[in-house]
């Protein structure tokens, strides 16, 4: 296994295209994300000289692909809605970032359907993403709130941002960089739907 550090650096610093929601068309953010999708694709191995790799022996790195790729998914989902975009962004930069970091620096009690994660790990990505995700949306423009307030949005993240932070431990998923942001929107999107139709249950229409 390889120092990580510089991977967990690249995905943190890709956050910084997420601010631009709301100040640029949704077609601009999903060429950006489509674009690093590119990137990743055809040149990053080659620029970074595989050090971005989980592994040093593997050929391609399916995480570095899935990121831009799970991105780039959601905000054709989301074309007209890219809070939602916005809201995967920051489970996934600021979130799953520090789940690595703080699991790595401070090992701890391990989660029993995977040894490899642990409840620090995923309490920091809770807290952390949670929290910074919030900051995000603090600097994104109120028109692209969907006719909530900021503070109807806040409880959303931070729910979403904890089961993305249990969708990450799972083991079967193919790879944490696409199931991390997908949750997260979906999630989102399903609070938001409950906040519009006024229940707690599955709201009407929500397809």
């Amino acid at each position: 296994m390889r120092d990580n550090s510089s991977r967990r650096l690249v995905h943190v610093s890709m956050v910084a295209f997420g601010f631009l929601i709301g100040y640029l068309t949704p077609l601009f953010i999903s060429l950006a994300a489509f674009t690093a999708f590119l990137f990743n694709l055809f040149f990053l191995d080659k620029w970074t000289k595989g050090k971005l790799k989980k592994e040093a022996h593997s050929k391609r790195d399916l995480g570095l692909l899935l990121y831009p790729g799970s991105l780039t998914l959601i905000s054709l989902i989301f074309f007209d809605q890219q809070i939602y975009m916005a809201i995967a962004w920051g489970a996934m930069a600021f979130g799953d970032a520090s789940a690595a970091t703080v699991g790595r620096q401070l090992k701890g009690q391990k989660w029993p359907w995977n040894p490899s994660k642990t409840l620090l790990g995923s309490l920091a990505f809770w807290l952390l993403g949670s929290i910074l995700g919030v900051c995000m949306l603090y600097c994104l423009p109120r028109s692209i709130f969907l006719g909530l307030s900021f503070s109807e949005w806040i409880p959303i993240v931070i729910v979403a941002v904890g089961i993305a932070a249990l969708v990450e431990t799972l083991p079967a998923l193919i790879d944490d960089n696409f199931s991390v942001p997908l949750t997260a929107a979906l999630v989102a999107f399903f609070l938001r739907a409950c906040e519009a139709y006024g229940t707690y249950f599955f709201p009407e229409n929500v397809w």
